[in-house]
């Protein structure tokens, strides 16, 4: 996005300075690199997505399958019920932290790129305010 209001704001110099084909490039190899992201992106959300759908099911899968193999009990109606009954609360707990991962994940590089940018900002510039003369 910094390429093209960079492009923008100075079209009129780089048509001057007939470098068309440059900042074409530049812009094009800029949008390669976001539309990579952006698939980065789409498939973290769709695994992540599979991940948090199916780990309820795995956990209820293995907690029944612990319990008849390690125990030797049978698994009653009863029995599966009582224990899909207590752990129902957790389910919105677990979509609390889907949330929370998801949203954590899209924001790291927004944060990375301000730490950046305020890390190497330059101690030096002079602020400026201007005032209405009388």
């Amino acid at each position: 996005m910094a390429v093209l209001n960079e492009l923008f704001v100075s079209v009129k110099f780089i048509k001057l300075c007939a470098w068309d084909e440059r900042w074409i490039n530049r812009a094009e190899r800029a949008r390669e690199k976001e539309l990579k992201w952006i698939g980065r992106e789409r498939w973290n959300t769709i695994w992540l997505g599979f991940l948090w759908t199916a780990a309820p099911i795995l956990v209820s899968v293995v907690s029944f399958a612990v319990f008849v193999v390690i125990e030797g009990r049978e698994l009653t109606i009863s029995i599966a019920f009582t224990v899909i009954y207590l752990v129902s609360p957790y389910t919105s707990l677990h979509k609390l932290m889907t949330t929370l991962v998801h949203r954590t994940l899209q924001s790291a590089p927004t944060v990375s790129r301000r730490v950046h940018c305020i890390s190497n900002s330059n101690s030096n510039v002079v602020h400026q305010t201007f005032e209405r003369s009388p």
